[in-house]
């Protein structure tokens, strides 16, 4: 059975879970970091069409997640052609994103304490693909469940894609951990009865971390300690 983490960021708990999820954008890496993601998004609209560039100029262009919930609730039908926009930015950033600092370690710890790994992840497969590919053999054998193409609504804060890994590995949901960086990490987690270690990498995220009710906050993954596993 897993060993609950200490709460705090000041006080890293050790873990032992059944499964190990991690987050692709914040976890893994900074996705966007290394490209202009307005200027990205306004680029990769410039050949779409002008209802959905319309609608994309209500959407903040810093979420470019925001856009395929938007079309999603549009009656124009959108939705695949904003999804087509968005894989393009973030194939973008998937090809000059660097890991998160602590990242090699965490796995490392994680795979001497023998504890199976997977990507549960709101950005697209292709992105996340061509970025594990980058890294070879850091994510070797890490499955990634990744959005459904078109299907916004399965997007975390939605329990769907973690209630995918946990079954994927066949563990009771409450034996995972999930790292995540936001609050809808922490919601798709308690609505799939997984546990979450949030991954404070803002100032402002511990505090909003604990409004939502998270006992276990890091500020850098290289507080994430695991309990030697099973052979």
């Amino acid at each position: 059975m897993p060993t609950q983490p200490a709460a705090g960021p000041e006080r890293p708990g050790a873990s032992s879970p059944a499964a190990l999820f991690l987050d692709c954008d914040g976890p893994i890496c900074d996705l966007f970091r290394h490209i202009d993601l307005p200027a990205a998004y306004a680029a990769a609209l410039v050949c779409r069409s002008r209802r959905l560039r319309d609608l994309a100029d209500r959407v903040d262009s810093d979420d470019l997640l925001a856009i395929l919930r938007a079309a999603a609730t549009d009656q124009a039908g959108l939705l695949a052609e904003a999804e087509e926009t968005v894989c393009q930015v973030e194939m973008l950033g998937a090809k000059t994103a660097t890991l998160t600092p602590g990242l090699r370690g965490l796995i490392g710890r994680a795979r001497a304490a023998h504890i199976p790994m997977a990507i549960v992840t709101n950005n697209s497969l292709s992105a996340v693909s061509l970025l594990a590919d980058r890294f070879r053999p850091l994510f070797s054998g890490m499955r990634i469940f990744a959005r459904p193409p078109q299907r916004p609504d399965l997007m975390k804060p939605a329990p769907y894609l973690l209630l995918q890994a946990v079954a994927h590995f066949g563990r009771p949901p409450e034996a995972a951990v999930l790292i995540g960086d936001s609050e809808s990490d922490i919601e798709a987690a308690r609505a799939a009865h997984v546990q979450v270690i949030a991954y404070a990498n803002k100032p402002d995220k511990p505090e909003r971390f604990r409004a939502a009710g998270t006992m276990t906050i890091v500020t850098a993954l290289d507080q994430v300690r695991f309990l030697p596993g099973p052979r």
